[in-house]
């Protein structure tokens, strides 16, 4: 995983210093007295700086400099150039910046929007490829307007998650929710879990049955065949830690199918407990997926209740195939001879699960 802890080069030599930061190629490198200035002119109207905090003694910032040069390289070309941007966090004047936005380790990623104004952390992959992904999918805004309720309609029936946020056509700027809003967007744009829409025209929000200010959900999972309406009266939509709960908790899918990486980070990100169904490598699954989809939308009104908060359980298919799979089976003990297998990972600390094999019996797991 990129941008963990620090790791320590053991040949700290001038040298090895000199040869990560004096040809940067066409990375912008940043200092204390240019910072700001370029952080806002290259975050203009939906522009995005990739930044990499980094300290020449690190042997993880050595080996990411030309791998960040040849992504810097082809970023450059684009139309218009996307630009990525690195600071060496060991000069002290730099270091206080570097602390100032939560960089203790290196490297370390952050994605600038905005004017700064917003900041998003990244703790993806380091590969060339990663890099460009980023750069690329963190561009632009990370909502759209619309004007219309066929445009609505449009983008509801080509996405299987969307968010809306329903305003009011006067005072936009002043609002707080649509900041909170338009921040939680630009948190989570790059994971492509969600498409935002925004709707302030009152006939588009009426529409959208929306009480403006709110914020709606929509799910339309293909092979459910229903689509879900979520509000929420009692959120508090100025606070982006709330909705960004209430969010991922609301759309997983009544069965998340762990081979589709949209499902499964949902799912983590959700922090919710998961029962997951284990099947033997090449189990049938569209079989368990119709009988758990059933369970499911037998026990869908319990999670509708007002109580709802205390009962939320996603349920998720996997085999032994998949990542996710593998990952539960390693973490619980689960061997290939137990399958099918229900396994329920309560998230909490200490983290506790429980495990049904087979024959039934239950085995609890601290």
């Amino acid at each position: 995983v990129l941008l963990a802890a620090a790791v320590f080069a053991e040949d700290n030599s001038a040298d090895s210093a000199a040869n990560v930061f004096s040809d940067p190629g066409d990375v912008l490198m940043l200092h204390h007295n240019s910072f700001h200035f370029t952080i806002f002119e290259k975050t203009e109207a939906g522009a995005a700086l990739v930044l990499v905090f980094c300290a020449p003694w690190s042997q993880i910032c050595q080996e990411l400099m030309p791998i960040y040069k040849e992504a810097a390289a082809e970023l450059k070309a684009e139309n218009p150039p996307i630009y990525l941007a690195m600071m060496d966090a060991d000069p002290m004047d730099n270091r206080n910046i570097a602390l100032r936005y939560g960089a203790k380790g290196f490297p370390t990623v952050k994605v600038f929007k905005n004017n700064a104004a917003t900041v998003v952390d990244y703790k993806g992959g380091r590969e060339k490829e990663d890099i460009i992904k980023l750069a690329k999918a963190s561009q632009g805004y990370s909502w759209t307007e619309v004007f219309s309720s066929s445009e609505l309609d449009e983008q509801v029936a080509a996405n299987e998650r969307v968010v809306i946020f329903g305003g009011r056509e006067h005072g936009r700027a002043a609002s707080s929710a649509w900041k909170a809003f338009q921040l939680l967007a630009d948190n989570v744009q790059s994971k492509q879990q969600f498409k935002f829409l925004a709707a302030f025209k009152p006939a588009v929000v009426e529409a959208a049955g929306i009480d403006a200010p709110a914020i709606q959900l929509i799910t339309n999972y293909k092979g459910e065949g229903i689509t879900k309406q979520v509000t929420e009266p009692k959120l508090n939509i100025s606070s982006v830690s709330q909705v960004e709960r209430w969010l991922y908790t609301r759309a997983k899918p009544l069965v998340a199918n762990t081979a589709d990486p949209i499902h499964a980070s949902i799912l983590r990100d959700a922090k919710i407990p998961v029962l997951h169904v284990i099947l033997k490598e090449g189990g049938d699954r569209a079989a368990a997926t119709a009988a758990l989809t059933s369970v499911a939308q037998e026990i869908a009104p319990l999670l509708a209740s007002p109580d709802a908060s205390r009962k939320l359980l996603a349920l998720a298919l996997t085999d032994a195939a998949d990542e996710v799979g593998k990952a539960v089976m390693g973490e619980m003990g689960v061997e290939s001879t137990a399958l099918p297998a229900i396994v329920i990972r309560v998230i909490r600390y200490p983290l506790r699960s429980s495990l049904w094999q087979g024959g039934g019996n239950r085995i609890d797991k601290e």
